[in-house]
């Protein structure tokens, strides 16, 4: 493999998206396989580390009562978490096999478009369809050995809803339409430092009972003579395929709530987290009693306590605003309304179409390799106000800008 992929490199010095053999024949295998056997090294290095070490220092803490040590336990828990990921990976591997993207042209262009088809090995069955999504990572390794770490960041993203398969007839097997508009100045692919990389991912997910369909494909995004700074994508050949329904259909999922109003208007209800708080909830107790340990012990540096110490606020109030932060945008008759903030300590602001300039989606956190984003209005005298923060779909994003600019226009 490694002497082929040099043969190819030497026969199209000015094509690296022809340096690997996959992308040079334009079929990408998922890398389903390559992810879930990476999962069991992982879980399978952690647990063994984890697990004796953490029982040498139960007589420890038995012993010299040094409760502090607790906080080893969570390591094993880490591991256990591991495996059933490892093991859910297997299944969805043993499932739906791995999938292929037949590339329509090579590369992907940056200032131009990815077209293709993804090939499931198996008919997938979605009520819900297919989420498409395509991603610039910057991929960073630090360290070395066993302080070696991985961090991706989203450079780019972007995504669409697949309601209608190209085979929908075909029993054994799933067909997926791929037609992406990629920006001129993205980020190409761009392996040559291994620690400081850009790659581009192409991901595709289906909501199904049991264990959801998933794969992920690592393709070719390049600046080729077909690149344009005004390129405009014709996606008429995609619309057939993708979903057609109403605005309370497609934010069934999200826990967005989607009113209409007897005027012609709109009004969209963000609820608080709830139960996406619970996990901050629990972390930041966790974090408590680790602070409580070494303030009652004694024995760590001063330092120490008073970093960890330090953290805490941040943390609770990172819960306590999921757990409170709500907002509401009523939009009717040429006005907007929008309010939000805590529950019982909410901001109210009241502008007419006229003193908008933009309402538009900016990204704001990332967790789990997935954007947040804000729904911001921006006025005429350049005030951002928030709409709604911590939105995790850009489809359900998109759709309520859509709805607010034209109930706001009367439409």
């Amino acid at each position: 493999m490694f002497n082929q992929n040099i043969n190819l490199q030497e026969q199209n010095p000015d094509k690296p998206w022809l340096y690997k053999p996959e992308w040079s024949i334009g079929k990408i295998k998922s890398s389903n396989k390559k992810l879930t056997y990476l999962a069991l090294l992982f879980a399978l290095v952690w647990n063994l580390i984890s697990w004796p070490i953490t029982i040498l220092f139960v007589p420890e803490i038995l012993k010299e009562k040094n409760y502090a040590l607790l906080f080893v336990f969570l390591f094993p828990l880490i591991g256990i978490g591991l495996i059933i990921w490892t093991v859910v990976s297997f299944i969805r591997l043993i499932k739906y096999g791995e999938s292929v993207f037949i590339m329509k042209s090579i590369p992907g262009v940056a200032g131009g478009a990815l077209k293709g088809i993804i090939v499931t090995k198996v008919n997938v069955k979605s009520e819900n369809g297919f989420k498409v999504e395509l991603n610039c990572i910057n991929r960073h390794y630090s360290g070395t050995g066993k302080n070696r770490s991985t961090a991706e960041r989203i450079l780019w993203q972007d995504e669409y809803l697949i309601k209608h398969e190209v085979f929908e007839d075909d029993p054994t097997q799933s067909a997926i339409p791929v037609l992406f508009k990629i920006p001129f100045d993205a980020k190409e692919t761009n392996e040559e430092n291994p620690r400081d990389a850009i790659i581009w991912k192409l991901k595709i997910s289906a909501d199904v009972p049991g264990i959801d369909y998933k794969a992920i494909f690592e393709i070719p995004v390049f600046r080729t003579e077909e690149s344009r700074e005004n390129f405009e994508i014709d996606s008429s050949s995609l619309n057939k395929y993708m979903e057609k329904t109403t605005g309370d259909s497609l934010l069934k999922s999200s826990g967005i709530i989607s009113e209409k109003l007897m005027n012609g208007g709109v009004k969209f209800i963000f609820p608080t987290a709830g139960k996406k708080a619970i996990p901050l909830f629990l972390f930041s107790i966790v974090w408590s009693v680790v602070v409580a340990l070494l303030w009652i012990i004694g024995s760590p540096p001063m330092m120490i306590k008073i970093i960890f110490t330090a953290v805490l606020p941040f943390l609770f109030y990172g819960f306590l605003d999921r757990l409170l932060y709500k907002s509401e945008v009523t939009v009717s008759n040429g006005s907007i309304s929008i309010m939000n903030g805590w529950i019982g300590f909410r901001s109210v602001h009241n502008l007419s179409s006229s003193d908008i300039e933009e309402i538009k989606l900016e990204d704001t956190t990332q967790s789990d390799k997935v954007i947040f984003s804000s729904i911001i209005l921006i006025t005429n005298s350049g005030k951002k106000i928030t709409i709604a923060r911590r939105i995790d779909d850009r489809l359900h994003a998109r759709h309520i800008i859509e709805e607010i600019k034209k109930a706001g226009s009367g439409e």
